[in-house]
Parts: C-alpha cells; structure tokens; sequence
C-alpha cells in the first residue's frame, strides 16, 4: 500500500513537456501550495517563486 503525501497530488501547467504559466502559477499542490515556472524555469518578476519561502527567482536565477 502506498502512502499519500500532501505534496502527492497537484495541478501542472505545461507546454511543450516544460512547466510553463506565464500569467500565474504553473503547479498548484493539494496543500495550496504552487510554485511560478516560466518555459521550464523558476521565474517571477513581483514576488517569491513558490509558497514555503521569500526566494525570487528570474529565468532561473536567484536574485533575492
């Protein structure tokens, strides 16, 4: 029997095989979490990429 996380279960956005949401976050988890991705990079101009931390990140380069 497997065991189910909270992280387990989620909504993916993606274009080409890339995670990809140029107007919002490309994965939204079960737990309400999500995480902002850009043509398969972590990418957001006016805020953290993800829910758990304050990282900003700009076509995959931490700039904060």
């Amino acid at each position: 029997m497997q065991q189910e996380y909270e992280y387990d279960l989620c909504a993916e956005f993606r274009v080409n095989g890339d995670l990809h949401k140029p107007n919002g976050p490309a994965v939204i988890w079960a737990n309400g979490d999500w995480d902002w991705w850009l043509f398969g990079m972590f990418h957001r101009y006016y805020g953290p990429v993800d829910a758990d931390n304050e990282e900003w990140w700009i076509h995959d380069v931490r700039i904060k």
